[in-house]
């Protein structure tokens, strides 16, 4: 990870000036550290420490943080939701007025039962709009970006764990994975927009 994308990562949580640039020194220090006794302190490694900074950063980003920004962030977060759920209810719909459009009526299934292609097309286009839906969760807060994208990946995590209520009985803490990959998923989406937004000043 670049020292710039690092930078911006960690100011989109709101952490104060002082302490990204703590965060950032320490760990230009190990690396130094690092290379010079031979062990790794390339990319990867300065990415997964930015990454286990973040909780650190969110915490010092909610000093001062009212129940204004709460609703704004709530809101924000709900608006992401809609925008993308209403999106992929009309892509859904064109496509599957496309599909009976060139499909004749003698030809379509009473129940459609999905191919294993589908299934895995139907998972990646799934994995897909999380990531879209974190990314449009950043791209709604100018200050704050990740703070918002954090909001809306708690209501993906909250939502499926609802609807795994009958898996957790069945399955155990198993049936967690979902909520859990769901919330990784819009947390990474908004970490791609926070990476690709102009250098921070």
């Amino acid at each position: 990870m670049h020292p710039d994308t690092a930078e911006r990562l960690l100011r989109a949580t709101g952490a104060s000036p002082l302490f990204v640039d703590d965060v950032l020194g320490d760990l230009e220090e190990l690396r130094a550290q690092r290379q010079h006794t031979g062990r790794a302190g390339g990319r990867w490694w300065y990415g997964v420490q930015v990454v286990r900074a973040l909780p650190y950063a969110q915490r010092d980003g909610l000093r001062g943080v009212g129940l204004s920004h709460l609703v704004d962030w709530g809101q924000k977060a709900t608006a992401a939701w809609v925008l993308v759920g209403f999106s992929l209810l009309i892509a859904g719909g064109l496509c599957s007025g496309a599909w009976a459009a060139l499909t004749p009526p003698a030809e379509r299934p009473v129940i459609w039962f999905p191919s294993d292609l589908v299934m895995v097309g139907l998972l990646v286009g799934g994995a897909l709009s999380y990531l879209l839906l974190g990314y449009v969760a950043a791209w709604m807060e100018r200050d704050r970006p990740m703070m918002v994208t954090g909001v809306a990946a708690l209501f993906g995590v909250m939502l499926h764990t609802l609807m795994a209520q009958d898996g957790l009985r069945e399955f155990g803490s198993g049936a967690l994975v979902v909520p859990l990959l769901v919330g990784c998923l819009v947390t990474a989406g908004g970490v791609w927009r926070v990476a690709r937004a102009p250098r921070v000043s």
